[in-house]
């Protein structure tokens, strides 16, 4: 949604001749302006989990920020996607990897792993203990209507 909103962010007051100059926004203030009060509306329809909120604190950080300064309309936005990409890699794709890692460290000869749901992660770490010769036994604990357990015991088992 954060993207899209950057896509669609146009800076209008930012350029608006009608506009007296020393009552323009600046296209920082102008985005985080416009950026509130949607982020307010999807709030109150959909109470924001600790990670959406930290996402939305970087962007408008990104947006305060002082590369962001000097920036046409094109710059602005483009900043504002590689700092979306930064936070995904940084805090999402690497924090898979380390709680794999570490998680794998858990796992040891004749234990079992409890697990509920389809998990991605979960395989990995499964099949570098396997891979690594650990032996243990894995319960999937399944529930209706998304039987999502179904979906990690087949990748697990290969059927």
């Amino acid at each position: 949604a954060l993207e899209l909103f950057i896509d669609d962010f146009d800076g209008r007051n930012f350029n608006d001749e009608c506009i007296p100059q020393h009552h323009r926004l600046s296209i920082q203030q102008n985005f985080i302006s416009e950026l509130n009060p949607n982020i307010n509306f999807i709030s109150k329809c959909h109470p924001m989990t600790r990670s959406e909120a930290c996402l939305v604190d970087v962007i408008k950080e990104a947006a305060r920020s002082r590369q962001a300064r000097d920036k046409n309309l094109a710059e602005f936005k483009e900043f504002l996607h590689e700092e979306l990409q930064l936070f995904w890699k940084m805090r999402v794709e690497e924090a898979e990897a380390t709680i794999a890692n570490e998680t794998f460290n858990l796992i040891t000869d004749n234990s079992t792993v409890l697990t509920f749901g389809d998990g991605m992660n979960m395989v990995r770490i499964f099949e570098k203990a396997k891979r690594l010769g650990r032996k243990f036994e894995v319960i999937v604990v399944d529930t209706e209507p998304g039987f999502s357990g179904k979906r990690i015991l087949r990748c697990l088992t290969g059927k």
